[in-house]
């Protein structure tokens, strides 16, 4: 059987995220997707190994790697595994006009307390992580874009009030779509 192999690039200080803890995570994924993984954690180099029938995994290995690059707990990427969640990855650079701006961004989605962040949670379902100049969402598909616009539009400096009424104006409308999807 012939083998190719995959290079990834993690922050090598998330490399422990990657093996999980006592190596679930690595096995995990091993075992899941017929693969065999190196990880170095000085450089935070990954190797994927795999046979070519499992070639089409790539995607799925991707969404993996970005999310412990995005600053997903161990347990965050386990849960997008099991329930095949969808990842999304917004660099807040983007929106900061300087690097010293990024700390005033980072600080409008988190919010006071963690207030703003834990309302797009519970209103999107969607988990949120914000590591270095990225924020990732975590979650059901449908759910993503939801907290993806709430979260660009704190960055672009919308009132917060303003934001929250965008979720509770979706979050509606998901639910008279399903109402109607149901009869």
């Amino acid at each position: 059987m012939s083998y190719h192999v995959w290079f990834f690039r993690i922050p090598p200080e998330r490399a422990g995220v990657l093996l999980g803890n006592g190596g679930r995570i690595k096995t995990s994924l091993e075992y899941r997707f017929g693969v065999n993984l190196e990880i170095d954690g000085e450089t935070g180099s990954v190797s994927v190994r795999y046979p070519s029938k499992v070639a089409e995994n790539y995607f799925l290995i991707k969404r993996v790697m970005d999310g412990v690059s995005a600053g997903f707990s161990d347990a965050d990427i386990r849960e997008m595994i099991e329930k095949d969640y969808t990842l999304a990855v917004i660099d807040l650079e983007e929106y900061a006009s300087k690097t010293s701006h990024l700390s005033r961004v980072k600080g409008r989605i988190i919010g006071q307390s963690g207030r703003a962040k834990m309302k797009i949670e519970d209103y999107s379902r969607c988990r949120i992580s914000i590591y270095r100049n990225l924020v990732g969402i975590l979650g059901p598909e449908e759910n993503i874009e939801m907290a993806r616009e709430a979260i660009i539009k704190l960055a672009k400096g919308f009132e917060h009030q303003s934001v929250y009424r965008f979720l509770e104006s979706r979050l509606r409308r998901m639910k008279q779509q399903l109402d109607l999807w149901r009869g």
